[in-house]
């Protein structure tokens, strides 16, 4: 995704990332999948010359497939550290979830470090918060901070093929 205006702090390409994180979370609960690996990636602005041509991808592979928004920012946070160099001017950053398989398919394990079947009703519960009251109405704590890397929506093409609302009316 490209943001709205170049970033250059750590703090504000964290939070974008993680918020990238955080929906995918959502979508993945939304159609029963988890997900084994997370790749996040962030691009330098090639079109600026005084700033530094830095661009990188993270894979962070999950113990246990999950479906989890905490473990996913978490991860999503974790690599944004360590991909980020001082003085790079981002544009574009990104998550994607691999291997992915039925959240009723995965494989649990004793040792596991997070109580997930009340996480799992957790997440249920803040995605019907969320679908009843707004996407953001109950979100992560990154999403407090500054939102200047969001897309300028006003530049989007029209969706005529997936939205009724943006049909194209001929005469």
């Amino acid at each position: 995704r490209s943001f709205g205006a170049d970033v250059s702090d750590l703090a504000e390409l964290r939070a974008a990332v993680c918020a990238f994180a955080e929906r995918a979370g959502e979508k993945l609960r939304g159609d029963g999948l988890a997900a084994s690996t997370m790749r996040t990636w962030i691009e330098a602005n090639r079109f600026k010359a005084d700033a530094p041509a830095c661009s990188g991808a993270c894979d962070i592979s999950f113990p246990i497939a999950t479906d989890l928004t905490p473990e996913l920012i978490g991860a999503a946070d974790a690599s944004v550290r360590r991909l980020w160099r001082e003085g790079g001017r981002w544009k574009k950053a990104g998550v994607l979830l691999q291997g992915l398989v039925r959240s009723s398919a995965r494989q649990e394990s004793f040792l596991d470090a997070y109580d997930r079947p009340r996480m799992r009703a957790l997440m249920g519960a803040l995605d019907r918060i969320n679908e009843r009251h707004g996407k953001v109405a109950v979100a992560s704590g990154t999403r407090a901070l500054s939102q200047r890397w969001q897309p300028i929506a006003d530049r989007c093409s029209p969706r005529y093929t997936t939205r009724w609302d943006e049909l194209l009316v001929v005469g």
